[in-house]
């Protein structure tokens, strides 16, 4: 496949992060990172969460998570707590602010994505999370090949 159409595909998926963020940022109340918002909508979807799962399905390293979750607990973004079974198991909860912010976050969502703005069927947004998804799947082999050092042209960086 030709360089060009996959180094444009990923430029377009960076300009659609970033807009989004920006509009959301722009918007919610508390001046809300990428990161905080990706972290509310995924714990919008369970009732708790451990701090290592959290920020494996993030892509972040957990000292990064830490203080992320810092900051959000300060604004009463989240809530972190211990089992007692288990203290070094950290889970993160909703905190009682977030729901302004998710609800703003949904809000532009449907806003935007109304039908009457969108033209874009629930098929053909299965089919591209579907096919994002492959994409996910190839990126993350591939930089677990590196992680073991199996598919480094240059061990040196």
């Amino acid at each position: 496949m030709d360089e060009k159409i996959i180094l444009e595909f990923f430029q377009s998926c960076h300009r659609i992060h970033n807009q989004a963020v920006k509009l959301f940022q722009n918007r919610c109340k508390d001046n809300l990172t990428a990161v905080e918002m990706w972290i509310i909508h995924a714990l919008k979807h369970s009732s708790s969460c451990k701090t290592t799962e959290l920020a494996n399905h993030l892509g972040i390293p957990n000292s990064t998570l830490t203080g992320i979750l810092d900051r959000m607990e300060k604004k009463g973004l989240v809530v972190r707590s211990r089992i007692p079974d288990d203290r070094r198991v950290v889970l993160v909860t909703l905190g009682p602010k977030h729901m302004e912010n998710r609800l703003v976050i949904e809000e532009i969502l449907k806003e935007i994505f109304s039908p009457a703005n969108n033209s874009f069927s629930e098929e053909l947004w299965l089919g591209m999370i579907g096919e994002l998804k492959k994409i996910d799947k190839i990126l993350l082999e591939a930089s677990e090949e590196v992680a073991d050092g199996r598919n480094n042209p240059n061990p040196c960086c």
